[in-house]
């Protein structure tokens, strides 16, 4: 059969009148018969995550207390900007924006604020968006659905969470961030897969002016407080590593491998900060002469029963990775002494 054939075989039209107004203009799907339970339009989570993310749906004002200020924003200089409810199993999509959003395991950053940007060349508006200001500045957990700036054109996604990675000094540094920027200028067309925008000249100039406002700023945004979490990471290991070197010189050590670590560690430490400081030469000097805390404080016990103890406690250090680990096991054996 031929096509004609074929489409008048599987289908069924039937025209119904409309009897509300003239000027609304929608459509609707109803699918009939889809049996399969692995077919993804049958997935309910799956197809409300994607409609939540793409389609022109609005914020959800109970979650997002930044929504109603964006929303009057986009209005006002988004040509045509609208949302629509849109509901499945007769549940309202929201878009997944949230005053708190997980930028790691059980930790949680909160939007203290959002930003409002206009991106334009030497001639004219090219887009507008909204960024959120947050404050740990950490790479957002993705299962959030709202990682990355994204792309909109009247107001449905156009790409997806990494589209815009390449602009930032590095790639990752675009899924530290939340927003979104709607394009205005009808010359940057989005092609046909809708999964970015046709090569030409009112592109290259939004990419551009997107780099100017976003990718260069933020991307130093990040890396310096990224130099600043580990700045405030390595002081603090720096003060449990003189704590543990002084109560090795205090104690005595476990094991020749404990204190060989130990000493790498300080020396490692004063190596980076580039600052030979005599508080570190002291440490280092006083934990070569260290003695063994079996000498230092069981005199008692027979130099043969020693000798076993500390071969003991030596494959426990020389075995075990994990400091902490070595040391509880090798302090429970000492306690047991």
């Amino acid at each position: 059969m031929d096509v004609t054939e074929l489409i008048e075989e599987v289908v069924n039209f039937s025209q119904y009148p409309y009897h509300e107004s003239v000027d609304d203009h929608f459509f609707s799907v109803e699918l009939h018969s889809v049996l399969s339970s692995r077919d993804i339009l049958m997935n309910v989570p799956v197809i409300k995550s994607y409609l939540a993310q793409v389609a022109p749906v609005p914020f959800d004002k109970k979650t997002f207390k930044f929504a109603g200020r964006i929303e009057e924003y986009l209005t006002a200089q988004v040509p045509k900007y609208e949302t629509y409810t849109i509901t499945v199993n007769n549940e309202t999509i929201y878009k997944p924006y949230a005053d708190e959003v997980p930028i790691g395991k059980g930790i949680m950053d909160r939007i203290s604020d959002i930003k409002l940007i206009k991106f334009h060349d030497d001639n004219h508006i090219l887009a507008h968006g909204w960024m959120a200001n947050l404050t740990h500045m950490g790479s957002i957990n993705p299962t959030s659905n709202v990682d990355g700036i994204r792309l909109r054109i009247g107001n449905i996604l156009v790409g997806d969470n990494y589209s815009l990675c390449e602009l930032f000094r590095e790639r990752r540094f675009n899924n530290y961030l939340v927003g979104e920027i709607h394009v205005v200028d009808h010359s940057v067309v989005p092609n046909s897969r809708r999964d970015g925008f046709e090569d030409n000249d009112p592109k290259d100039a939004l990419y551009n002016a997107i780099i100017k406002e976003i990718g260069l700023p933020y991307s130093k945004t990040i890396r310096d407080a990224s130099k600043q979490r580990n700045s405030t990471r390595q002081q603090a290991e720096h003060k449990v590593l003189i704590k543990r070197a002084q109560k090795i010189i205090q104690d005595g050590h476990l094991s020749v491998y404990q204190s060989k670590r130990v000493i790498a560690d300080l020396k490692r430490m004063k190596q980076a900060n580039g600052d030979a400081t005599a508080e570190i030469d002291v440490l280092l000097g006083d934990l070569v002469k260290s003695k063994h805390a079996l000498d230092k404080n069981h005199t008692k016990l027979k130099s043969q029963t020693k000798g076993m103890l500390k071969k003991a406690l030596d494959v426990i250090f020389s075995e075990c990775s994990n400091k902490d680990e070595a040391h509880t096991i090798a302090k429970q054996i000492m306690n047991i002494v």
